[in-house]
């Protein structure tokens, strides 16, 4: 938990806080959009520490993960730094792979103080028995959907943070196309997001994904059709203390093709002994629609350089045979 370097940063103004509210007004209006569902494999949160946390991560996001979530968290990176993990969904072999990285460097310029820069991939993969148009078997194949990020965040005097993704989607489904050859797809979007910090240690996030609509288009299919990502979007706020060691974070994630959950999460760490630190976290999500499911993890830090954390997360979305709660591993280090 990087409480020091987050209190050090907090602009002390009302206008970090008027910014904040307007900021949140205006990511609630952009839901007129309408779309069709597409890509959702790619569009649930990755990272054992914030999905740990419930997922209630939109207004702590400050680690290589910080792009999926919120792309101005990446502005709080100290110098550089990477990670990455993996989950198995459902414990059905649904495997998430994640990878990220991003640097800080200081600027001396009006209303700007930093320009941070970051990378990253998520990559879903399955196993699956493929036929042809017929419905003649092919033997197995490994569908790849891939996602990849490239992110830009400033931190700005008397506000707080602002940035943005341009990322491109990718997916590749074996021997599943015309004449058996691989079907293909992708696309082009883009995230914003902000966080502003109005006194010391509240902080407010908002964050809209695939802003407008980002289109999938298919080649080599029978009809090659064109699929489209819907927007969502995600406001929270989190008090993250210094004094005491914790956070305690709550979100509202909405849109269209979104399950629109209020989540809640919180993190405490200790040290046992000098140069290594223990986290433990804990978090809710309570969806609109659904039924409410918990998540809890931890972490380790070694000389304030390495990590390794896990998350678990319970499952109530899929209940059929063979499948069992979500486990998270990931690990990390900074300069």
């Amino acid at each position: 938990m990087k409480t020091s370097r987050i209190d050090q940063s907090v602009p002390s103004n009302l206008l970090a806080f008027l910014i904040g509210v307007i900021g949140l007004l205006m990511l609630s209006s952009f839901i007129t959009v309408a779309a069709q569902s597409a890509v959702s494999g790619l569009r649930i949160g990755i990272g054992p520490r914030a999905l740990a946390m419930g997922g209630a991560y939109v207004a702590v996001a400050d680690n290589y993960s910080a792009p999926f979530w919120n792309p101005a968290g990446i502005g709080k990176i100290d110098k550089l730094e990477a990670g990455g993990g993996n989950m198995d969904r459902f414990g059905l072999r649904l495997n998430y792979t994640h990878f990220g990285g991003g640097a800080t460097i200081p600027l001396q310029v009006p209303l700007i103080e930093v320009i941070s820069g970051a990378g990253g991939l998520l990559r879903y993969t399955i196993e699956v028995r493929a036929t042809d148009s017929e419905g003649n078997p092919l033997g197995k194949v490994t569908i790849t959907e891939d996602k990849y990020l490239g992110t830009l965040g400033l931190k700005l005097s008397d506000f707080g943070y602002i940035g943005g993704n341009i990322k491109g989607y990718h997916f590749l489904h074996p021997k599943m196309g015309v004449d058996q050859q691989d079907a293909k797809a992708s696309g082009l979007g883009y995230d914003v997001g902000f966080l502003a910090g109005p006194f010391k240690g509240l902080w407010f996030g908002g964050s809209g994904f695939d802003l407008t609509g980002t289109d999938i288009k298919w080649e080599n299919t029978p009809t090659e059709p064109t699929d489209t990502a819907p927007p969502r979007y995600s406001l929270g706020t989190a008090w993250i203390s210094d004094k005491y060691n914790f956070i305690l974070s709550g979100q509202y994630d909405f849109g269209e093709a979104s399950q629109n959950s209020m989540k809640a999460g919180g993190e405490y760490r200790f040290s046992l002994v000098k140069n290594i630190a223990i986290s433990i976290r804990g978090g809710l999500v309570v969806p609109k629609d659904s039924e409410a499911y918990f998540s809890a993890g931890g972490g380790m830090i070694l000389f304030e350089s390495l990590k390794a954390d896990f998350a678990w997360v319970q499952n109530k979305a899929l209940e059929a045979k063979n499948t069992s709660d979500t486990l998270v591993f990931g690990a990390g280090f900074e300069f």
